[in-house]
């Protein structure tokens, strides 16, 4: 089978990365793996091929951090900043080509001698059974080997809102990880980042070890297209075919009945899909961008738009770190889309800020929906571009709430959002405000009644509250 890429044409098979080597580097040592399964993860093939055994698996879903591991898309010898803790256990081991995987038996052990995190949880105390422990002590080794200006204590602890320890010995744990922070014993960041045994700022050539892995008869595709318009031509002429697209793979953990699927297609590397354009009235996220990407910079450009703070402390309650740095923001509406009972905070958030989605179909006719239009849209041979979101108007105030049954890691068990814009003097509703409500129902709710009732109304006056409450009790 041909696909046209713009004046050449490639066979399916070229893309076929199951018929093709991948190479990654695993704590310093090269490995190029042949016919490797799409269904196969990183945990797996550490575990059972590398028999390293320190990365351990239980909930497989990227709930529990069991399996964390740090990985780096380039060399963390020349750029030490990329290092982000993922889990392992929802990783396809075809998405990881190129990479750079530290895992535990690299930072340290009784025979080479051991890194200073695992010092600090022994000194601490904070190991029991130790089942969780390799997870804690390489999620603590991303935070910390990531940033060259230190973490404070608050810092440290939300970043482990992706790890949970059965014998509750939180306390030890957040306690020997806090002594690294800036107000307290802080230890030099070459110190963080050195390991024990080979590792990746080894100059010493490593030849290549092979490894070419047993494949079933009848196994799925995995597609890696070089621009979006090979990706579509892929699925234009596979229509017959069960066809997912692939960023972070995080949906494997919330709907793992999904499937099977005939075709994977590889978006995460596409640079036109990893994005950030800021322009003067609004902002534009390739569909690949992270969630992690996306909360990093709605921080740091948040004296720019007053939506940009609100949007970034919600978007870290989705899911936890490890998850965060892979999933995209895209991927979370898809699950949204094909699950409408799905909990999404972030259709919620982007729905209270009416962004427009850009979504291009296999003709290459690119349509600008609303969130609500979206999820009446058939994406069947469609593909999400990007995401153009407004920036709020001087006087806009903006807020986003979730109640769930803990602070990190959960499901909502209510969320909402609300936009308005005010006369700060005498308290007046200018214009429609947007309200949006989830958990209320299998569907989210935007409440276009009472929107419409509040335009020109007073916060102050008693006849807005009556006049509201007969509206939403309709």
């Amino acid at each position: 089978m041909e696909v046209d890429c713009g004046n050449s044409k490639r066979t399916i098979a070229s893309f076929d990365k199951t018929d093709c080597s991948i190479s990654l580097t695993v704590n310093g040592k090269k490995y190029e793996i042949l016919n490797a399964d799409p269904n196969m993860y990183l945990n797996d093939f550490l575990r059972y091929h590398l028999h390293l055994t320190g990365t351990k698996r239980l909930c497989a879903e990227g709930g529990c951090g069991s399996c964390v591991v740090a990985v780096s898309k380039c060399d963390p010898s020349t750029n030490p900043e990329a290092i982000q803790a993922i889990n392992s256990c929802m990783a396809p081991i075809l998405s990881l080509d190129g990479y750079f995987i530290i895992t535990v038996e690299a930072l340290g052990s009784k025979k080479d001698g051991f890194h200073e995190i695992q010092k600090r949880f022994a000194s601490n105390f904070a190991s029991q059974c130790g089942y969780c422990t390799p997870g804690f002590v390489m999620n603590g080794f991303s935070v910390l080997a990531s940033d060259s200006s230190g973490k404070t204590e608050k810092e440290i602890e939300d970043s482990f809102d992706g790890n949970i320890c059965r014998c509750t010995g939180y306390r030890p744990i957040l306690d020997a990880m806090k002594s690294f922070a800036k107000e307290c014993n802080p230890i030099d960041i070459e110190d963080i980042r050195s390991l024990k045994s080979c590792h990746q700022m080894c100059t010493k050539p490593c030849n290549k070890t092979l490894i070419n892995l047993p494949r079933s008869l009848g196994v799925s595709l995995w597609v890696k297209p070089s621009s979006i318009l090979e990706a579509l031509s892929v699925i234009s002429r596979n229509e017959e075919k069960s066809v997912r697209f692939v960023a972070g793979n995080t949906a494997i953990g919330v709907y793992k009945n999904d499937g099977p699927f005939d075709l994977y297609i590889d978006l995460k590397n596409l640079s036109e899909l990893n994005q950030i354009l800021l322009a003067e009235k609004f902002i534009e996220f390739g569909a690949s961008v992270t969630l992690t990407s996306m909360a990093k910079f709605f921080e740091q450009k948040s004296n720019l738009c007053s939506s940009f703070q609100a949007l970034s402390d919600h978007i870290k309650k989705v899911a936890n770190v490890p998850v965060r740095n892979v999933a995209s923001w895209a991927g979370n509406l898809m699950m949204k889309h094909a699950h409408p009972h799905f909990p999404s905070d972030i259709f919620i958030i982007f729905e209270t800020v009416e962004a427009k989605l850009n979504i291009i179909d296999v003709n290459g006719i690119i349509s600008s929906l609303g969130m609500g239009e979206f999820l009446r849209c058939d994406m069947n041979m469609k593909v999400i571009l990007s995401m153009t979101l407004p920036l709020s108007l001087p006087g806009e105030i903006i807020r986003t709430f979730k109640v769930m049954p803990r602070k990190q890691n959960s499901y909502a068990y209510v969320h909402a959002g609300f936009k308005a814009d005010f006369d700060e003097e005498c308290l007046v509703f200018q214009g429609n405000p947007t309200i949006c409500f989830g958990g209320m129902g299998l569907k989210s709710v935007r409440v276009v009644e009472a929107e419409e009732f509040l335009d020109m109304k007073s916060l102050n006056s008693y006849a807005t509250f009556q006049g509201i409450k007969c509206v939403l009790m309709l």
